[in-house]
């Protein structure tokens, strides 16, 4: 698992969300360690598994894709990671505050 999280410093942030080796996202990189490891966490998913319908989504698809998504691209989320029944949290920091602003 290090030495596949070694190889992966320097690689540029993948906007894209693409599964590929050149350039990689947070998700991609978490599972990707793992799977280096031969553990498998959560399936990726597809693009098309998503509702892309949203004024935001779609602004983002015409941004980072220029509209011209691949939505039978694999994709992991952190959402994905975090609920995966195989992990558990050892250590959490985290305070559940709500700020008005």
């Amino acid at each position: 698992m290090f030495a596949y999280a070694q190889d992966q410093i320097g690689k540029s942030y993948d906007v894209k969300f693409e599964w590929s080796d050149d350039k990689i996202y947070c998700s991609e990189l978490v599972w990707k360690i793992y799977s280096s490891a031969g553990i498998e966490l959560s399936s990726p998913t597809k693009f098309a598994d998503y509702d892309l319908s949203s004024k935001e989504a779609i602004k983002l698809i015409e941004t980072r894709y220029n509209t011209k998504i691949n939505l039978n691209e694999d994709v992991v989320t952190p959402v994905q990671i975090y609920q995966d029944q195989d992990l558990q949290i050892i250590y959490q920091n985290y305070r559940n505050k709500l700020y008005a602003f």
